[in-house]
């Protein structure tokens, strides 16, 4: 069903309704509740950048992975799970925000992750998320190794991320109002011996743009 791979987007609604409500709510589709969270950053969007977010979902190898594990979940839909993904870890990423992260990543990217925030806390920066956009969403390769299955999603998008430092003000003057397009290879893993369907971020790799 489309339930498992919005599962690994689900924890963080949950977290975020949790902390204004008081209390877990009840959910009666996963889906619904997971792309409703972001319909501002898309209509935001289009004001500079009018075109649509391009979905590649032709891969054979990956749609065998995925129609393996379930025979209803297309390709079309894990791609757009994944550039939701894509937007809540960034985000929380910026923001510091550890416990989105944990719920999201692997545990060795997480540790990576957490020692980048330490270094950035350490010298008071804080990092700013004004923009970003997903240009092209695509498969870059998929296979399965000791039962883990591993799909790597290519992302195209623009962003604008700013460091600001402790009194608040830009750290790097010649990057105000600079929106750059970044590449990135996202590796998403299943563990599939376990009952656990949740969809992880295990690697990040940078491309030239």
């Amino acid at each position: 069903m489309v339930d498992i791979i919005l599962i690994v987007i689900c924890a963080y609604i949950f977290y975020q309704l949790y902390t204004v409500l008081g209390q877990r709510p009840s959910v009666s589709s996963p889906q619904d509740s997971a792309f409703k969270s972001a319909p501002n950053t898309q209509k935001d969007s289009k004001k500079a950048h009018p075109q649509e977010t391009i979905f590649v979902t032709q891969h054979p190898k990956a749609e065998a992975i995925l129609k393996q594990i379930d025979v209803s979940l297309t390709s079309e839909v894990f791609l757009h799970a994944c550039a939701q993904s894509f937007k809540l870890i960034t985000k929380a990423y910026c923001e510091g925000d550890r416990e989105t992260l944990d719920q999201l990543v692997e545990p060795k990217l997480y540790k990576s992750f957490g020692q980048a925030l330490r270094q950035r806390e350490k010298v008071g920066h804080r990092e700013v998320l004004d923009e970003l956009i997903i240009l092209k969403v695509s498969y870059e390769k998929a296979w399965v190794l000791n039962a883990v299955a591993h799909i790597s999603i290519r992302i195209e998008s623009i962003q604008k991320r700013d460091l600001l430092n402790n009194q608040g003000h830009y750290v790097d003057l010649e990057e105000i109002d600079t929106s750059i397009p970044v590449v990135d290879v996202w590796t998403f893993c299943r563990f599939l011996e376990t009952e656990d369907p949740t969809w992880r971020l295990k690697q990040v790799t940078a491309l030239d743009a």
